[in-house]
């Protein structure tokens, strides 16, 4: 049972709950709090309350009801009890210098002396998956691993699975010192998720935000995360009031915070991704093509799961000079524009300066040329069509639907080779001086040679 289920559960459980004996325990003295819970080997959640209100807490009963035999679940009347638990909660409220009591919770793990403060979200759910990290942390410290490892501490033997590297996590990281650079000066369309780390609809979010992050990157729109708790201010100029909540920015640079508005759509991947690339066209955002200068610029930009690139060959910029390699760059836009959230990925190299991977892709006929290959799959596929937005279209739609014939990588050596290049520059191309040779120097005619025999060979 997925421990979503089991949560779900026990939400139910707790909402038909009988009101019977309450399983939240009790302390005679600090003696028996020692002994009963810094001595325990279990763990125990402590509620440390100072009114009739907090201390009669119905919601608190009935999760100690759930929990029963699992995880031991008490509370400390401090008004009525002042000494008990004396070495955490007193000391504490001490070093904070507050003179006021509030309802606090401890958590009592592993390491009883310094038990974890909970500052959580305070419903039954939230509080629930709390001890159940607690728990395993404790069983994982006694069987001598990290959750998640093998005994010993090492992972020793791991699946083809978890060799696999992961891929990078395309989701921005917002916070008050980046948040001009990454939202309000970027060109692209922005999504600004507000979060917080105990919100159970943010979790829940996460891995329909990070997919969504992964299908729009490069496609000129960015998702960016905030974590409100550490950002309030930034939260309060939007006047957020719960979470998670998503804004909006159009495309364009000199963002205000007046354009955000909330997304408009249901918060699932597929959704969000369609909204935004919806939003790119209708606000003009174009997604930069980049130039293939090394091996990290392939993998960036095409190492993706199920993605495809396409790779297009301009010719050398002293054929073409920069106002006709614009052209080809345009034409190449135009059909990237096309295949807006596709699995396709653009980049462009000059034809001749990467020889080692035109050779292995038949890039080898002239320039323009293009190719599209799956590094995942390790195959590619030539168009050998005239360079054109037509052309290039229908040979990309041939290959999605599988009517395009491709051909697998050389398996001695599958790994596309990039060598390190210097980028353009947006210019023309210097002309290659030739030195100039005299006859003399040509003909191999010394200084010394006499007159007679400048014409002989």
């Amino acid at each position: 049972v997925s421990s979503m289920l089991f949560l779900t559960l026990l939400l139910v459980a707790i909402s038909h709950a009988a009101a019977s004996t309450s399983a939240v325990e009790g302390f005679d003295s600090q003696a028996d709090f020692e002994e009963r819970v810094l001595k325990s080997d279990g763990v125990w959640l402590v509620q440390f309350c100072a009114n009739d209100k907090d201390c009669g807490s119905s919601s608190y009963s009935k999760m100690a009801d759930l929990i029963k035999g699992i995880i031991h679940v008490a509370r400390v009347d401090i008004t009525a009890t002042p000494d008990i638990g004396t070495s955490v909660y007193h000391s504490k409220k001490q070093s904070s210098g507050s003179g006021n009591h509030k309802t606090t919770m401890y958590i009592f793990g592993r390491d009883k002396m310094n038990p974890r403060h909970y500052t959580g979200a305070p419903d039954s759910e939230s509080i629930i998956q709390t001890l159940m990290d607690e728990t395993i942390q404790l069983i994982a410290h006694r069987a001598g691993v990290t959750p998640g490892g093998t005994p010993g501490g090492s992972n020793q033997k791991k699946s083809s699975s978890s060799r696999k590297k992961k891929p990078p996590n395309r989701v921005v990281e917002g916070t008050q010192a980046n948040y001009d650079e990454v939202v309000l000066n970027n060109p692209n369309v922005v999504l600004v998720a507000f979060t917080a780390p105990w919100c159970g609809y943010c979790k829940k979010l996460k891995p329909e935000w990070d997919e969504a992050a992964a299908q729009l990157y490069g496609q000129g729109v960015t998702l960016v995360n905030v974590d409100a708790t550490q950002h309030e201010a930034l939260a309060q100029q939007y006047g957020v009031s719960g979470y998670p909540t998503i804004k909006v920015f159009p495309g364009g640079n000199k963002k205000t915070h007046s354009m955000a508005y909330d997304l408009p759509v249901e918060r699932n991947a597929p959704t969000i991704a369609k909204f935004a690339l919806n939003l790119a066209d209708e606000t003009g955002v174009a997604a930069p093509i980049p130039e293939l200068i090394s091996q990290e610029v392939l993998q960036e930009t095409c190492g993706g799961a199920n993605q495809l690139c396409v790779l297009a060959a301009l010719p050398h910029i002293l054929e073409s000079t920069a106002a006709g390699r614009a052209k080809y760059q345009d034409m190449l836009a135009a059909v990237q524009k096309q295949f807006r959230g596709s699995a396709f990925r653009f980049l462009w190299l000059e034809g001749g300066k990467q020889l080692e991977l035109e050779t292995a892709l038949e890039l080898t006929f002239g320039y323009p040329a293009v190719v599209a290959v799956s590094l995942e799959r390790q195959a590619y596929s030539v168009w050998r069509g005239s360079f054109s937005e037509k052309g290039m279209a229908g040979f990309l739609n041939g290959v999605m639907t599988g009517r395009q014939s491709t051909v697998k990588l050389n398996p001695e050596s599958p790994q596309l080779v990039v060598q390190r290049a210097e980028p353009w520059d947006g210019k023309d191309g210097a002309p290659i001086e030739e030195e100039e040779m005299s006859l003399d120097e040509i003909m191999g005619w010394g200084d010394d040679d006499d007159d007679d025999d400048k014409g002989e060979l």
